[in-house]
């Protein structure tokens, strides 16, 4: 779901809970030199962003969640870097440079939006679909250990416009997006180990107050090495994540 269908509280990545229940990493695709491909987006495929969902615990009947949410699903033509992982209302990047400076970014209220970015407002159909293999882009199951999200051409055309680019000669575009991480996922199971040799930016993560991770020097926004955790599907080339 993304955030129209949230009725919970934005209070902060912990979705209203008192306690620590998750928490939000960033994600960014990248699409470029498509126009010789599909002029003016014509006949251009719908992007189909897949991330890790759901997963077997030890038996058959116990699951844990590994990204449970999905919000902050923007367009804009600007690049971000390592030092840009979250929006603040203005549109610039939170404060990052200590762990404690990036636990308030990860755990900010509601959908802020990049400077130069469009949110996306997509319809239930292209959230929270199944990319399990024999349903990808169907409602699925809650198991489903892969899910996503759509974005189509029409998307990304009326964002650009609305930014007042022209679609017909864009040739480079990013879409940027939050996954919340829930919290059982990565206490039952190990996960910080699992996923990452010492610190946890091997994958691009930042767990609950690690004390000895480093911001700077790791990233704390797209970061390759978290591609294990989502991708495109149908889509050849570099991902930039």
């Amino acid at each position: 779901m993304d955030t129209k269908d949230w009725d919970g509280g934005w209070t902060t990545g912990n979705l209203g809970k008192s306690y620590a229940e998750g928490e939000y990493f960033p994600g960014k695709a990248k699409i470029s030199n498509f126009q010789s491909l599909y002029p003016g987006f014509q006949n251009f495929p719908d992007l189909t962003i897949w991330y890790s969902a759901a997963y077997p615990i030890g038996g058959s009947v116990e699951w844990g969640m590994f990204v449970d949410l999905v919000k902050g699903i923007q367009v804009g033509t600007d690049e971000l870097g390592f030092a840009e992982g979250w929006p603040m209302a203005d549109g610039n990047a939170y404060s990052l440079g200590t762990p404690e400076n990036v636990n308030i970014a990860q755990n900010h209220p509601g959908e802020n939006i990049w400077d130069e970015y469009e949110l996306l407002n997509l319809p239930n159909s292209q959230m929270n679909c199944s990319a399990v293999t024999g349903s990808i882009g169907k409602v699925g199951s809650i198991y489903d250990q892969k899910r996503s999200f759509i974005v189509t051409a029409e998307d990304i055309m009326n964002a650009l416009e609305t930014q007042g680019k022209d679609p017909y000669t864009v040739d480079s575009f990013y879409i940027y997006f939050e996954l919340h991480l829930a919290r059982n996922s990565i206490f039952s199971r190990d996960l910080q180990k699992a996923y990452a040799s010492g610190a946890p930016a091997g994958w691009g993560g930042y767990i609950y107050n690690v004390l000895d991770f480093d911001p700077i020097g790791y990233g704390s926004g797209p970061e390759t090495g978290s591609s294990g955790h989502f991708s495109m599907l149908d889509v050849k080339g570099s991902r930039d994540v």
